[in-house]
C-alpha cells in the first residue's frame, strides 16, 4: 500500500476524494479522544493559580480562550480541506500538515516558521509532561523511597516511554487517546471532590489580592498554554478515516476540555485563594483520593507525551526522509528525541516560567494567530482555474482580525512578563548533573537526588 501511494504521488495520480481516506484511519470518536487527551492534563493543574493571579476576569478569559482555540482548530481543519481540494498531491498522508498549510497560504518561509514553532512548543510540553509525571511519582513514593528524587524518576520515566515512541502515528496506538482522556477525567473528578471537602472544612477566610501587570500576563500565558494543542490537530485530522468529521471532533473535544478545566479552576480559586500553589494538587489535603488522582494524572502525562511528541518526530522524519514503515532509522530518531528530552529536563528541572513563556509566544501564534490568518489567506487567494473556495462573511472577518490583534498584543505582553519573571530571580536552578562535578563527592544518582531535593523541593516543580 505504501509503495502504491508513493507511485501515485510521483505520477500525479490520486483519485481519492478530499476528506476521505482509502486506508483505515481514526474514527471521529477516537479523534475526539486524542484531541481532548492531548490538550487536557498539565494545564488544569496550573489553572487555579492562574485564575487567582488574573482575578475574576480570569474566569471569563478561560471561557473566551476555549471558544477562540476551538474556532482556530476548526478553521485549521478547513485550511487542510482547502489544500487537499487545490493540491491533489497532498490528499495522501502527510507528516507535517500544519507546515504545508502555512506554505500554501503564505509561502515557504511561513512553513519553516510554523515547523520551528511546533518543535519548540511540543518538545517543551513533552519534556514538562515527563517532568511532572516524575514529580508526582516522587510525591507518591517519598515516604517509601526517601532517597530517590525527581532526577532519577525523570530518567526512569523517559527510558520507559522509548519503546512506545517507536510506534508510528496515533492510529497505531489508539488506546493512548482513550487512556489520556479517561485518566484526566477521573483524576479531575477526584481532585474536585477533595477541593470540595477542603472548602467545607475551611477554618479561615479565603483571601484574594489585586495582582499587577506582570502576574496578570504571566498567568495569561499559563491559560493560553492550557489550550495549546492546535499544533498537533492537523496531524490528527490527517490520520482520520473521514476528515470531514474533524470539526465535530474538535467541538466535542473542547466541550470535554471545559468540563474538565472549569470546575477545577473555579473551585481552586474560591477554596484556596492566595494560598493556592501553582500546582493545585500540592494545595490539596493529602488523602487517598488525592493519591489516586495523582497516579492517574501521572499516567495521563505519559499518554499525552506520546501524543504531542508524535507530531515532533513525524516532522523530523519527514525532514530527513526516514521511511514511514517500522525500522531502525525510526527507532534511532525517536530514541534520540527522548534523549534530548532527558538532557533538557535534567538541565532545567523547573518549568513554570517556561510554560508561561511558551504559552505567550509559540502557542499564541499556533493556536490563536496563525489558524484564522491562514484560513483568510487561503479563502481570498485566487489563481487561474480556481474558484474561490470560501466566502468569509464580514462579521467573521472582523472577528478574525480582532482575534489576531488580541493574540499578538496579549501574547507579546505575556512573553515580556515571562521573560521579566525569569530574569528577576534565580529561576534556572542548578541542573541535576551539576552536582556530579561539584559538591557531591560520590557522584551517584542517589546522592544527586538527595542534594537536589534540598534545593529543588517537589513543590517548586509546578506546571
Amino acid at each position: 500500500m505504501e509503495m502504491t501511494e508513493i507511485s501515485n504521488k510521483q505520477e500525479g495520480i490520486n483519485d481519492e476524494k478530499p476528506g476521505k481516506s482509502k486506508t483505515k484511519g481514526l474514527s471521529s470518536f477516537t479523534a475526539t479522544l486524542f484531541i481532548a487527551g492531548g490538550m487536557a492534563g498539565s494545564g488544569v493543574l496550573a489553572l487555579p493559580r492562574a485564575i487567582v493571579n488574573t482575578g475574576y476576569i480570569g474566569i471569563l478569559l478561560l471561557v473566551i480562550f476555549a471558544f477562540n482555540a476551538a474556532y482556530g482548530g476548526i478553521r485549521l481543519g478547513m485550511c487542510w480541506s482547502i489544500v487537499e481540494e487545490r493540491y491533489h498531491e497532498h490528499r495522501s498522508a502527510s507528516r507535517n500538515p500544519y507546515s504545508v498549510i502555512a506554505s500554501k497560504a503564505v509561502g515557504k518561509w511561513a512553513g519553516a516558521l510554523v515547523s520551528n514553532c511546533i518543535r519548540v512548543t511540543l518538545f517543551g510540553a513533552g519534556t514538562v509532561y515527563l517532568l511532572l509525571s516524575s514529580q508526582i511519582l516522587q510525591s507518591l513514593l517519598m515516604n517509601a523511597l526517601p532517597n530517590i528524587g525527581f532526577c532519577t524518576y525523570f530518567l526512569i520515566a523517559a527510558i520507559l516511554v522509548i519503546p512506545l515512541m517507536w510506534l508510528g502515528s496515533p492510529k497505531e496506538f489508539s488506546i493512548v487517546g482513550l487512556g489520556a482522556s479517561l485518566t484526566t477525567v477521573i483524576a479531575c473528578v477526584l481532585f474536585f471532590t477533595q477541593i470540595a471537602f477542603d472548602g467545607k472544612n475551611l477554618t479561615k477566610p479565603v483571601t484574594h489580592a489585586v495582582h499587577g501587570f506582570d502576574d496578570f500576563f504571566t498567568s495569561f500565558g499559563t491559560i493560553l498554554f492550557a489550550f495549546g494543542g492546535a499544533s498537533f490537530l492537523p496531524t490528527i485530522q490527517n490520520d482520520m478515516e473521514d476528515k470531514t468529521q474533524f470539526p465535530k471532533s474538535v467541538s466535542i473535544a473542547f466541550g470535554i476540555i471545559m468540563v474538565i478545566y472549569f470546575p477545577i479552576a473555579v473551585a481552586g480559586f474560591f477554596t484556596y485563594g492566595e494560598d493556592v500553589h501553582p500546582n493545585v494538587t500540592l494545595s490539596l489535603t493529602k488523602t487517598l483520593i488525592v493519591d489516586i488522582g495523582n497516579i492517574l494524572i501521572a499516567m495521563h502525562l505519559v499518554f499525552a507525551f506520546l501524543i504531542v511528541m508524535n507530531t515532533v518526530v513525524q516532522d523530523i522524519e519527514e525532514l530527513f526522509k526516514i521511511p514511514r514503515e517500522f525500522g531502525w532509522k525510526r527507532c534511532l530518531t525517536r530514541t534520540t528525541v527522548v534523549v534530548c528530552c532527558i538532557i533538557v529536563g535534567e538541565t532545567i528541572p523547573e518549568f513554570d516560567k517556561i510554560l508561561s513563556l511558551i504559552g505567550g509566544s509559540t502557542i499564541t501564534l499556533l493556536t490563536f494567530v496563525f489558524p484564522p490568518y491562514f484560513y483568510k489567506k487561503l479563502c481570498d487567494r485566487e489563481e487561474p482555474g480556481w474558484d474561490r473556495v470560501r466566502q468569509i462573511p464580514l462579521f467573521e472577518r472582523i472577528y478574525i482580525w480582532n482575534l489576531i490583534l488580541i493574540g499578538i498584543l496579549g501574547g507579546a505582553a505575556s512573553t515580556f512578563s515571562a521573560i521579566k519573571a525569569i530574569a528577576a530571580q534565580d529561576s534556572f536552578t542548578k541542573p541535576c548533573w551539576w552536582h556530579l562535578f561539584n559538591d557531591i563527592s560520590e557522584g551517584s544518582l542517589t546522592d544527586i537526588d538527595q542534594h537536589v531535593a534540598q534545593t529543588h523541593p517537589v513543590s517548586q516543580l509546578a506546571p
